[in-house]
């Protein structure tokens, strides 16, 4: 495809503009729908298909360079690979969502949200079975309250996040406790292709939940 800078051609005529006219047209829509609609349809034309941005500090990954509020507006998606300062594991320092938003005091640029995005997570009953489930293989239940979660594609390190939680099936309103389980190395419970978890009451012991839940992010 053919993008002619300066037109319309001032120094010719209305004939020999008609070409680099058709060309930038067709340039123009063609190069539009890589991620927008562009006269696709009444409902469609106007939206984003989806957005691919280029990390903020692709030049130089070391720094973390944030993106800034133009004038008048009052939020910004962008991408920013994590600093060495920031993921002292190599993996870990891949790019990631950000967004800065305006504050109420109208302050620009002070708050600077990370969206780390959920790695992995599931929701799932007393023997494992997932109800609602993203990148999880399985769930297996190897003990009372004790699982074993195995991801479906590898996470890139084992620095992500755990949080979760699980509801007792008795009506005792004893509460349930979640914990990523123990071990002598940290990657036995907990490493890039499986995670370890245990649900414990408020005596110490090992209970099975009605349903637990757990999300992995960071990382």
């Amino acid at each position: 495809m053919t993008w002619n800078p300066i037109w319309p051609q001032g120094a010719t005529s209305v004939s020999q503009n008609t070409l680099p006219g058709q060309q930038n047209t067709a340039y123009t829509e063609t190069t539009m729908n890589n991620d927008h609609y562009w006269n696709i349809g009444v409902d469609e034309n106007g939206h984003h298909k989806w957005v691919q941005t280029v990390a903020t500090n692709d030049a130089n990954k070391s720094l973390a360079t944030n993106a800034t509020l133009a004038t008048g507006m009052d939020l910004v998606y962008f991408s920013r690979f994590k600093t060495p300062t920031e993921a002292t594991t190599t993996g870990a320092q891949n790019s990631q969502p950000f967004a800065v938003s305006q504050d109420a005091a109208v302050i620009p640029n002070v708050s600077i949200l990370q969206l780390l995005g959920i790695r992995a997570m599931a929701v799932f009953n007393n023997v494992g079975t997932i109800s609602y489930a993203f990148n999880i293989a399985s769930v297996s239940n190897t003990a009372t309250g004790q699982y074993t979660a195995t991801y479906t594609n590898a996470l890139p390190t084992n620095t992500y996040a755990v949080l979760g939680g699980g509801m007792q099936s008795s009506a005792s309103g004893r509460p349930c406790f979640f914990s990523v389980r123990g071990a002598a190395s940290i990657t036995t419970s907990l490493s890039t292709t499986l995670v370890k978890f245990d649900f414990w009451n408020d005596a110490s012991t090992l209970v099975a939940p009605s349903q637990g839940w757990f999300i992995c992010f960071g990382g």
